[in-house]
């Protein structure tokens, strides 16, 4: 039995073992909803925030360590957030004013890897000082290698001095980070640059000296409170600094002048890997294949994909898709694009041809007819649907992988030798009321990524739950849903077997048999209590939060508990006033960067 002195406990774990446990114990950036609309109870402040914000105070040895997973990821969710961090920053930079530049604190800006905003809102009178606490946010970091806004449909996304008078909050959107034009109603073809601000010259900055990973995209499925169309060919400069750098990039919806003349030098992207863009936007396509050079492009998300037969991706692929793994094409958000227009035979060969080495396809709804693939490398399929046509009786067979590939796959003169699985992604999309956003955790691009069907390791019965913005995903060897999917999953599939191999005499006396035998074999598909819909699921969350759910005041605004008290903090000033200020920090399970 031996025993180290006090002096030594902080050499039994290096700093770089403590990361890798810190970061460990932090769920990641995709499990929960970081928007204010989930308020200050939600998930991610409890399991996420409270986190990170524990940990260096358990211990002096900690204290470094964990100071680098307070800061790592960081959220701005409201003004206070931008204020209590910009204070954060100045209170801790070097005195410029002392030949010695001798630092009062710690720069912590050198700490700070990822800054993500997730519909920003603020008052129009605060938006001038929350531009310069964001300027110099920006300016200070670094080090920063990725970046996200995310923009939302509850605000007007055209700077503030456009608004009607009816508008008291304003948002963060992309105009404040890129020096964008704004179309005229009478002159379409003649826009008006917007003057660029301090933000978009911090911006620029980072952009072209560290950030790999930028992200853009809005989460509003129509963009029915935009004032203004921001023009896509105004930030051709402003992402030619970047070229060099860039390994993932999320476009949101920038639009195109259709009269747009294209006489700028081509950016060659040669760090570029993944690519984002709304590809149903007029001019883009062209755009994308003139203008951009992406040598080493791996995965592409083409979104709001409405349909192959008015815009298909040939010329995109063509371009861009020889290096290409991971093919997604999404569906577009007004309606379920019609199946495939063009013939099997040549989307097999669009595949084969133009994406030589592509693994995995996520196609935006199911082929006309099986497609005849003949692609050798070729490992996943996955399908965009609204139904698995077994709705009736919410029964799925239990053969639903072979039935699915099937279905898909022309088996007689297909030639997939790697072929490892053909998957359906079931949403709970509803057209009509545009239910659905882009970034809504029951319909997301992400969900063929986070769901991989190589992450899948158990048998045709066994159904994994993801964690996905808050909410569920449920993934099986066949596909992945909704939790709101109401589904049984029946023991056997004797039944549909004998239906199938039987005459038009016998099918109904084995059906009427099969029903009293579905009685027997069916078992309810039980999901955890958080994934309850309606009412249960409010009562779930409410219940979660240490709130009591009453049915008369449902429909009325309350106000949630404050959470717990930070004034126990530190003894340290630079973790100090985060806490005070009660400044949102996030922390992904990633190192990349450090």
């Amino acid at each position: 039995m031996w025993h180290l002195s006090r002096g030594n406990l902080a050499a039994v774990l290096p700093c770089e073992i403590l990361l890798q446990i810190f970061f460990a114990s932090i769920p990641a950036s995709h499990e929960y909803d970081h928007s204010i609309s989930q308020g200050r109870n939600s998930s991610w402040s409890r399991l996420s925030l409270r986190t990170k914000r524990s940990l260096p105070r358990v211990c002096h040895a900690w204290h470094g360590p964990a100071t680098e997973v307070l800061y790592f990821d960081v959220t701005l969710r409201r003004v206070e957030d931008v204020q209590a961090l910009a204070n954060t920053l100045r209170a801790c930079s070097p005195d410029l004013g002392s030949q010695e530049l001798v630092a009062r604190e710690r720069d912590l800006s050198s700490l700070i890897k990822h800054i993500g905003m997730d519909a920003f809102p603020v008052l129009v009178q605060d938006v001038e000082a929350v531009k310069q606490d964001l300027a110099l946010i920006l300016r200070r970091c670094t080090r920063l290698t990725a970046f996200h806004l995310h923009t939302s449909s509850a605000f007007a996304t055209e700077d503030y001095v456009d608004q009607r008078a009816e508008y008291q909050l304003a948002e963060c959107t992309p105009a404040w980070m890129f020096p964008l034009a704004r179309a005229v109603e009478d002159e379409p073809s003649q826009p008006i640059p917007l003057s660029e601000n301090q933000v978009a010259n911090a911006f620029r900055e980072r952009l072209s000296s560290s950030l790999r990973e930028v992200d853009v995209l809005s989460s509003d499925p129509v963009d029915r409170c935009w004032r203004c169309e921001l023009r896509i060919g105004s930030i051709h400069p402003f992402l030619g600094g970047a070229a060099n750098t860039l390994v993932s990039l999320r476009l949101g919806r920038f639009f195109l002048d259709p009269d747009f003349d294209f006489n700028g030098p081509i950016l060659v992207f040669n760090a570029l890997e993944e690519l984002y863009v709304y590809y149903s936007l007029p001019g883009v396509s062209h755009y994308m294949c003139a203008a951009w050079v992406l040598p080493r492009l791996e995965k592409l998300t083409l979104l709001q994909c409405e349909s192959w037969r008015t815009l298909p991706p040939d010329e995109v692929l063509r371009a861009h898709g020889r290096r290409l793994r991971y093919l997604h094409i999404y569906p577009g958000l007004l309606g379920w694009p019609d199946e495939f227009a063009r013939s099997s035979d040549d989307t097999a060969l669009l595949l084969a041809d133009l994406c030589p080495a592509l693994e995995h396809v996520v196609l935006a709804s199911k082929p006309a007819r099986p497609l005849p693939l003949n692609h050798p490398a070729l490992r996943y399929i996955d399908v965009w649907a609204n139904g698995t046509g077994y709705e009736e009786d919410a029964l799925i067979p239990t053969n639903i992988a072979a039935l699915l590939r099937a279905a898909v796959v022309d088996e007689g003169r297909a030639r997939l030798p790697n072929l490892r699985c053909v998957r359906m992604l079931l949403s709970c999309y509803e057209p009509a009321g545009l239910a659905s956003t882009l970034l809504a955790p029951e319909r997301h691009p992400d969900w063929p990524i986070v769901c991989h069907p190589a992450g899948f390791d158990g048998s045709d019965e066994d159904v994994f739950f993801r964690v996905f913005l808050g909410n569920w995903a449920v993934q099986t060897r066949w596909g992945v849903l909704s939790p709101s999917r109401d589904l049984c999953l029946p023991q056997r599939t004797d039944l549909w077997v004998q239906e199938e191999a039987s005459d038009a005499s016998s099918v109904a006396s084995e059906a009427a048999a099969g029903d009293e035998e579905l009685k027997d074999v069916m078992v309810d598909w039980k999901l955890p209590d958080e994934m309850q819909p309606d009412e249960d699921m409010l009562i779930a969350v409410l219940e979660e939060q240490g709130l009591e759910y009453s049915a008369e005041t449902a429909e009325k605004e309350y106000v949630c508990g404050n959470p717990d008290s930070d004034g126990d903090s530190l003894n340290s000033q630079s973790t100090g006033n985060m806490y005070d200020e009660d400044i949102n920090l996030d922390t992904t399970s990633r190192l990349r960067g450090l």
